[in-house]
This record gives C-alpha cells, sequence and structure tokens, in this order.
C-alpha cells in the first residue's frame, strides 16, 4: 500500500514540484516542546558558520515540522521531533526525493557504568522494537548505520571532544515505561545507552540505499541513578547546551561535506 508509493506519488500528494529533491535530512530526536529551540540553534550556528540561505517551512500538514534550507546549492530538510512513529515519513520522504544522508540528532540516557553527562555515543548498532521490522525484517531487530558516515562522525566528535564513544545502543521510545530492570539489563548487556529513534532511522536507510548514522549525547545517566528530574541533570544545563552547539556544528558540516 503506502510502501508502495513512489516519489512521484508523494511529490503530488505533497504539493511538490514534479522535479522536488532533496540532498540531506537532518532529524533531532526531541520533545515537541523543544523543536523551536532546536531550529533556533540551527539558524544561529549557519549564521555564525557565515552561509547564506534559504528556509521555508512547508505549510502542508504531512511535512508541516520539516523546515527546509537551501544553501550551496544543497536543499536540507531539519526536523526536530520525538520517535520513531514521527520521523519516520519525514525520513522516508526524503529518502524518496533522493537524500545522500539521513543524519539523526539527539540526546540519549546512559547506560555505561562509570559514563558521565554530555559524553557523545556514535552507535555501532542499535537494537530496536518491531517497528524496524518493518523496513528491514531480514535483520531482525539489530540495525546498523553506514560504517563511512559514522566513521567520519565518530572522528569530526573526537576532533571537538572528549569523551566520545562508538558502542551500541537500544532504541526504546517508551521512556517513562523504563524499569530498573530495563536499564540494568540493557546495560548488563552492553548497551551504551538508550534513544528513541535510531533504529528505524538505519532500517529507513538500508531500505533506500542512503548513509545513516547518528550522534547521541548522553543527557541522563540512567545506570548511575541521574535521571532528568535530578539536581546534576539541571545543573549541568548550560554545559549540556554548549556540547549540543558542537553537535549540530558537526552536523551540518557534514550535510555540506561531499
Amino acid at each position: 500500500m503506502y510502501k508502495e508509493m513512489t516519489a512521484d506519488d508523494h511529490r503530488q500528494n505533497l504539493d511538490l514540484p514534479e522535479d522536488y529533491t532533496v540532498d540531506v535530512a537532518i532529524g533531532v530526536g526531541t520533545w515537541t516542546a523543544y523543536a523551536p529551540r532546536n531550529l533556533e540553534r540551527f539558524e544561529r550556528l549557519l549564521e555564525e558558520k557565515g552561509y547564506e540561505s534559504t528556509h521555508r517551512h512547508f505549510e502542508h500538514l504531512d511535512i508541516h515540522e520539516v523546515h527546509e534550507f537551501v544553501l550551496d546549492d544543497k536543499t536540507i530538510w531539519f526536523f526536530a521531533v520525538m520517535g520513531t512513529a514521527v520521523m519516520a515519513p519525514y525520513m522516508h520522504y526524503a529518502s524518496l526525493f533522493g537524500a545522500k544522508k539521513l543524519l539523526l540528532a539527539g540526546t540519549a540516557g546512559g547506560l555505561k557504568e562509570g559514563g558521565s553527562v554530555g559524553d557523545f555515543i556514535i552507535p555501532t548498532q542499535t537494537t530496536g522494537n518491531d517497528n524496524s521490522l518493518y523496513y528491514s525484517q531480514s535483520d531482525g531487530r539489530e540495525q546498523y548505520p553506514d560504517a563511512d558516515l559514522s566513521e567520519r562522525l565518530f572522528n569530526t566528535h573526537k576532533h571537538a571532544l572528549s569523551s566520545v564513544f562508538r558502542e551500541k545502543t537500544v532504541t526504546c521510545e517508551m521512556m517513562l515505561a523504563e524499569s530498573w530492570e530495563d536499564i540494568k539489563g540493557w546495560s548488563d548487556n552492553g548497551y551504551a545507552a538508550v534513544e528513541m529513534e535510531a533504529a528505524l532511522v538505519f532500517a529507513i536507510g538500508k531500505y533506500f540505499n542512503v548513509p545513516a548514522a547518528a550522534t547521541l549525547m548522553v543527557a541522563d545517566n540512567l545506570v548511575e541513578d541521574i535521571s532528568i528530574f535530578s539536581d546534576e541533570h539541571k545543573a549541568s544545563s548550560d554545559e549540556r547546551g554548549k556540547r549540543l552547539d558542537i553537535q549540530m556544528s558537526i552536523l551540518i558540516d557534514e550535510a555540506l561535506h561531499g
């Protein structure tokens, strides 16, 4: 049904020109209330880097969370949403429209004993739920980023930051349903962080043969019992903001690379 719809079908349904294309999709996994803050960060960093761009916010309801930026002859889709079900169609459309890269940014819950808030994880793989199986049933729940793109993100982060790791993560969208048994189980099985979107982004990338990768900052160190409600989390707000600026700056440069 919808999976068989072509790029032309979707362009027509979304009121886009027949020759409309996308070069890169940047998705930020975040709460809806933080979407304007992430858009402001993206626009501010473009300006600080000296990039001139045109910006359009789509009015069509099916892509109303997507912001289009055209710079250096590249069309970049930027959207800040939470969870696979919301992010999936935007990554799907971008892939159909010719995207060369799918980039995921966001925060994650730390599962690594001895880890710290502010650490960066560049996933080597992620284990998702049944959602990712709709794009990649043969691989089961384990989904993988593009190796070259992931390695490039890792090296760029290491150049700019300390405490950057390449390790596996787990995708779980039910944040408030996570129990201490879940946290310990994931940690004991070698997962470095839990996030909400990576498995499906990687699965979409593989399905459409589009390189996909992710960069995640540890915002709450769950295995060390530091949650988003902890004093330690609140005290790290300014530092986390600075590190998210670095994260987004790296993705902007990667979007324009190659």
